[in-house]
């Protein structure tokens, strides 16, 4: 069976586009509590099956952390997160060189073995947290 592709609402729109100027991946809580400052009022099941449905279409992808809470973010090439276990707040690594980032992989995984994709994510805490 066929699954129907997202309407694009104004919610749907308003949805991506706070995506679109996040600064990193967002939880379903933080997605709601800033959704609710520009004046809309969804429900957490509405939003889960709302980010589901994009994420089956590929515009959003979706990566569970440690503590089982699921952030989302625009599909994009693959890299790595900062988690601050003080707010939770996850932050994109973009990766400067990608010659030594290669290098490492080689170093990390042996040659016998074929990757088709990985998860980094490093933990700790955040500047504005040690600042508190």
């Amino acid at each position: 069976m066929l699954e129907k592709k997202t309407r694009r609402t104004k919610f749907y729109t308003e949805v991506m586009t706070l995506f679109q100027t996040a600064k990193g991946p967002l939880s379903i809580t933080q997605l709601q509590t800033q959704l609710n400052k520009d004046g809309y009022a969804p429900n957490k099941s509405t939003l889960y099956r709302m980010m589901e449905k994009i994420s089956k279409e590929h515009h959003l992808q979706a990566m569970t952390l440690k503590d089982g809470v699921t952030y989302y973010e625009l599909s994009s090439k693959e890299h790595h997160h900062f988690i601050c276990n003080d707010c939770d707040t996850v932050q994109c690594l973009e990766t400067q060189d990608n010659n030594e980032e290669q290098a490492l992989y080689k170093q990390l995984i042996p040659k016998n073995l074929k990757v088709s994709h990985h998860h980094l994510q490093v933990y700790g805490t955040c500047e504005p947290c040690q600042d508190k």
